[in-house]
């Protein structure tokens, strides 16, 4: 009789960790696309961040691009009439504006090649978080059945 009583106890205790682990997976599950969902998001949002850098790059860069010009302007009007002090303070300032306009240019290269890597990751997270929703969904589908059997 004892021996019945361990060996029922025996089941019971191994019914609980049957149960109880099974409960775990989908935990665990959810616990791993809780954090992929956070992960996506961040990622979205630097995404966001570098496409209003860019945009604000380009505006800069093509205001330095009217500054070239205009400066360039004055240096040829200056050359006309002859005012070599004001020629040479125009070409100075048509020089600055050509270097920051170049620098915002490599920056834009920059910018474009990490949002074209941002946005590959982005959608490759939206696959795998879509992917381990499905399986996440397959799991708790099998958890059910495999709990309906032992039932």
């Amino acid at each position: 009789m004892f021996d019945a009583l361990r060996q029922a106890f025996q089941e019971a205790v191994q019914n609980f960790r049957t149960e109880l682990n099974r409960d775990q997976v989908p935990e665990a599950a959810d616990a791993l696309i809780r954090t992929m969902e956070r992960e996506l998001v961040e990622a979205r949002v630097i995404l966001d961040r570098l496409e209003k850098e860019l945009e604000e790059t380009r505006k800069e860069a093509a205001r330095e691009e009217e500054e070239l010009r205009a400066c360039l302007r004055r240096e040829e009007l200056a050359r006309r009439i002859g005012d070599a002090e004001t020629e040479e303070v125009a070409r100075s300032f048509a020089a600055r504006h050509l270097q920051r306009k170049d620098v915002l240019e490599d920056k834009i290269r920059v910018l474009e090649r990490e949002l074209a890597d941002r946005r590959g990751e982005v959608e490759e997270m939206t696959g795998q978080l879509k992917g381990a929703r499905t399986r996440r969904e397959a799991m708790a589908a099998q958890a059910g059945r495999a709990g309906a059997r032992g039932r």
